[in-house]
């Protein structure tokens, strides 16, 4: 009756349980659609596609995933309880089952019919994301002139022009050990819109939708990326981006890449915009990096995107995107890192995976974790899947607290 887990976001509530079972992915859809504003959502992991169930839960169970993946980061952001790691979840509970999660303790328990009435409150929403909505509407017309930038050409003051990603890793390459990269600016796929003068279609495509149609979503968003995928490139841009890729490595030498997303309206104050657009990893040759640039460019309209933009009340026009192109590392680890942890704010958290960073942010794995003291660094507690060198927490978090104190408030940052 009774499952414990990790706490990713404090908070208690009561509901219905709805099962998202990833090896039934093929009815996320259907149950999207039945889901009821208050239900509990359980699954193995979440990811960007359902969103909207993440949008009406109460709470969110997951049998796997660390403080930094995708479940946590939506949970916190939603203000929604959250426990993760719970073993067994989507086994133990069927749906319609009454439960109470304790995600002050870390407890997931079956109640009664009559227990579920009695404990039964009005669900505390996400409150308006105004802040976040007058952050980008100032930015839009802080935009520099010019198409591509190197990282050393670009600082955190950038966003407008480069997108959350381009501007920060432009800023950190100028005191930290960052892969080396370019930014293919937003004035790039601002002009490819006017050039093929898909803006008034793009607008027409997206006038009328509703949050809770989420086959009229998908569609839409099929139409866009469609489009935009099927539309000329300026020759001189395909250009411009072979030869900025071929700069990045050794003489004849193809160097493999991540092509990354960097939105204009990403890492705000109230609006994390996590996960919503597309990231490609490992990418060799000239020509990929080009299909690969597009497809970022299309990612803006994923069923996700549009979603998320409708429901925080951001206009789809004035959000950009930039494309971050940036040397790959074969990573023997990687992971993420809080300098302050976002329960408890006292310590530094870093979660490890073995390999890229990538499973980790989406829930796919539970990593290793390690509570860090911020005055001496030293190890406070730990939980481990697999052997870690201890000795190199020190290093990453004395990384971390240097970040911190250039940018004058805590970071999470990614690592490998």
């Amino acid at each position: 009756k009774e499952l414990k887990g990790n706490i990713a976001s404090k908070g208690h509530a009561v509901g219905k349980t709805i099962i998202f079972d990833y090896k039934k992915s093929h009815n996320h859809s259907e149950k999207m659609e039945k889901m009821e504003l208050g239900d509990v959502l359980v699954t193995q992991m979440t990811r960007p596609n359902i969103m909207p169930a993440c949008e009406k839960a109460s709470a969110i169970v997951t049998q796997e995933g660390g403080v930094l993946c995708h479940a946590a980061i939506v949970s916190r952001e939603l203000q929604v309880p959250c426990v993760i790691g719970v073993h067994d979840a989507v086994k133990t509970f069927k749906d319609g089952d009454y439960v109470e999660v304790n995600a002050n303790i870390g407890v997931v328990r079956k109640i009664t019919k009559a227990e579920f009435v009695d404990k039964k409150k009005k669900l505390a929403r996400l409150e308006s994301k105004s802040e976040a909505k007058k952050f980008v509407e100032q930015q839009l017309n802080k935009t520099k002139t010019g198409s591509f930038f190197w990282f050393k050409e670009v600082g955190k003051k950038d966003i407008p022009t480069v997108g959350g990603k381009g501007a920060n890793l432009g800023e950190l390459s100028r005191f930290a050990n960052v892969p080396k990269g370019f930014c293919i600016s937003v004035n790039p796929y601002a002009k490819f819109l006017k050039e093929n003068k898909i803006e008034a279609e793009i607008k027409q495509i997206l006038k009328g939708i509703k949050l809770g149609d989420n086959k009229g979503l998908e569609d839409r968003s099929k139409k866009i990326q469609k489009l935009i995928l099927s539309c000329k490139l300026d020759p001189n841009i395909i250009a411009q981006i072979k030869d900025y890729y071929a700069k990045l490595g050794a003489p004849r030498e193809s160097p493999k890449v991540a092509v990354r997303s960097s939105a204009t309206a990403e890492d705000l104050p109230n609006a994390s915009f996590a996960g919503q657009q597309d990231t490609y990893l490992n990418i060799k040759g000239a020509d990929n990096v080009v299909k690969s640039v597009r497809k970022c460019w299309a990612s803006l309209f994923t069923p996700r995107a549009i979603y998320y933009r409708e429901k925080n009340n951001f206009k789809h026009s004035d959000v950009l995107i930039s494309v971050v192109v940036q040397e790959m590392v074969d990573a023997k680890y990687a992971g993420v890192m809080f300098t302050e942890d976002p329960l408890d704010k006292k310590d530094i958290l870093i979660e490890v995976v073995k390999g890229l960073g990538e499973k980790l942010v989406s829930g796919e794995v539970t990593p290793n974790s390690y509570l860090i003291s911020r005055n001496n660094f030293e190890l406070i507690k730990k939980q481990e899947k697999f052997g870690f060198d201890n000795k190199l927490l020190k290093k990453i978090a004395t990384v971390g607290m240097k970040i911190e104190k250039h940018y004058k408030s805590p970071q999470d940052i990614e690592w490998g």
